[in-house]
């Protein structure tokens, strides 16, 4: 599975008719270093996203988009995910923010996962988030959250690991910029 990496060089073309392209690569020494690339599009209100990256055992690409305004947002993104066992999980995300005023906002998330497993069998699984979140200032936000999720048959990734089926979050934090 391709995971963050820390020792990291990209690059990101300045842009033009609000297009630009990214590339990145991980210098890490041993065969999981992995190299992508990507493109993006923006303009006031629209943003247009997609990317691929790669290491030698697995592949992953995801597409996007998201329209802003000044009182809410929208946002969706698909991925695809393929290991070298031949394991697939494909992911679909819709986001939405509605901003209360220049201080408060409530954003709704929701989720859908299907593995696809080389060896037989798949598994779906569903999840949906919302939170609150208040800014303290332009540097400093607090948050909180609640998610739920649920899974079929209890598998949450292609490494076919037993998490028990349904979980639920509640979550609450700080966020301060430097």
């Amino acid at each position: 599975c391709i995971r963050d990496r820390t020792n990291t060089v990209q690059y990101v073309s300045p842009k033009m008719a609000g297009i630009s392209l990214v590339a990145n690569t991980t210098i890490s020494g041993n065969d999981e270093e992995t190299n992508g690339i990507g493109v993006r599009w923006s303009n006031k209100s629209f943003m247009a996203y997609g990317d691929y990256i790669a290491n030698d055992d697995d592949d992953a690409m995801k597409l996007g988009g998201k329209f802003s305004a000044k009182a809410f947002s929208v946002g969706l993104q698909y991925e695809m995910l393929e290991d070298a066992a031949g394991n697939e999980s494909d992911f679909i995300f819709a986001s939405g923010q509605f901003n209360i005023n220049s201080n408060n906002a409530i954003i709704l998330t929701a989720g859908m996962r299907d593995d696809t497993f080389a060896g037989g069998g798949d598994a779906d699984s569903t999840g949906v988030a919302v939170a609150y979140n208040h800014k303290l200032s332009k540097m400093t936000n607090v948050y909180v959250g609640y998610g739920d999720r649920s899974d079929e048959d209890g598998i949450t990734a292609v490494t076919d690991k037993d998490a028990g089926g349904d979980e639920s979050l509640l979550t609450f934090g700080i966020k301060k910029k430097f």
